[in-house]
Order: C-alpha cells, then sequence, then structure tokens
C-alpha cells in the first residue's frame, strides 16, 4: 500500500512540474471538488450535476437537463459558500452548462 502511495505523489510532482504550480493546484482542488460534490450540493443534486472544469477560481458545473441548469445557477452562492467552509476552495465563479 504504501509503494502505491508513493507511486502517487510521484505522479502528482511529474504533473506539478510539467503543468506549473497553478494548474496542478486546479487539479488537486478539482479532485477535492469531485470527492466531495454530495457533501456540497447535497444527494439528489450530485446524481443529477458534477464538477466538469475548474480553471482560475472559475468552476464549470454540468447537469443532465435545463431544468437542474436553472437549480444549480440558483445554488451558485451557496455551492461557492459551501466549496469555501467546508474544502476551503474560493470559487470566483460558477457556470452550469448541460452535460452532452
Amino acid at each position: 500500500m504504501s509503494e502505491v502511495k508513493s507511486l502517487g505523489k510521484e505522479v502528482f510532482q511529474i504533473l506539478e512540474q510539467a503543468l506549473g504550480e497553478e494548474r496542478y493546484g486546479d487539479l488537486e482542488k478539482m479532485r477535492r471538488l469531485r470527492e466531495a460534490w454530495g457533501m456540497l450540493v447535497g444527494d439528489e443534486s450530485s446524481r443529477r450535476t458534477g464538477p466538469l472544469l475548474l480553471r482560475d477560481g472559475r468552476l464549470v458545473v454540468g447537469a443532465v437537463s435545463s431544468a437542474w441548469c436553472n437549480e444549480m445557477s440558483m445554488r451558485r452562492d451557496e455551492l461557492k459558500k459551501n466549496a469555501r467552509e467546508k474544502l476551503g476552495i474560493d470559487l470566483k465563479e460558477v457556470v452550469v452548462r448541460i452535460k452532452t
């Protein structure tokens, strides 16, 4: 098990060097957002929506329908607050799109 953790750290170090510290930071935050999505938006919403992309504090959320796009659009401030309070991630903007 420790070999897997060691390999994982090496992979992340390579990614950080290749992408630069800022882009690597976005990848790490995105991983944390994906893992905690149900906690951030609730079980029902997490089954219908999900984080797609994070770049420079701008989160793109995918939704299964226009109704869910509308729902998540109305909950942008709540999502930003939860991400900041529960994960320490400051989202500057949340954009919601239909997943294709």
